[in-house]
């Protein structure tokens, strides 16, 4: 996502959070700082596009946020699994991820072996792919 368009999305998301209502066109365009809306249209199309909101272009006020990421059969606690790329489900996380990646996703987990860190058979965990693990 470009700087301009993460911090238009940036300021959506949390202009939503506090109102309840998406920003107007113009509140878009003096928040950016800009002198007309042909960016800001520009700037919900690229975000429309890439999956972040949802709009309907004829109406005002209609952005919604697109806070989903895939969710995976499962994945083994213990023993490694294959995944079933054929059967990908969407989770919807609303608030639950501040910044959203493009590489995270969501598994099913498998197994008991994470217990002890309290994550059980059947929970669901938020994996980002560009963590770096330490070993």
């Amino acid at each position: 996502m470009t700087n301009k368009a993460k911090k238009l999305f940036d300021f959506i998301q949390s202009y939503i959070q506090k109102n309840g209502i998406a920003p107007s066109f113009d509140e878009m365009k003096n928040f950016m700082g800009l002198k007309s809306k042909s960016s800001i249209f520009q700037y919900l199309d690229y975000l429309q596009e890439n999956k972040y909101i949802d709009r309907d272009k004829l109406k005002s006020r209609s952005i919604k946020l697109k806070n989903e990421i895939p969710l995976y059969p499962e994945i083994s606690a213990g023993k490694a699994l294959e995944a079933d790329l054929a059967n990908i489900e969407y989770v919807q996380l609303e608030n639950l991820i501040k910044n959203k990646s493009q590489n995270s996703f969501a598994c099913k987990v498998n197994g008991e072996s994470m217990n002890a860190y309290g994550i059980q058979n059947g929970d669901i965990v938020i994996l980002d792919s560009n963590s770096i693990i330490k070993k």
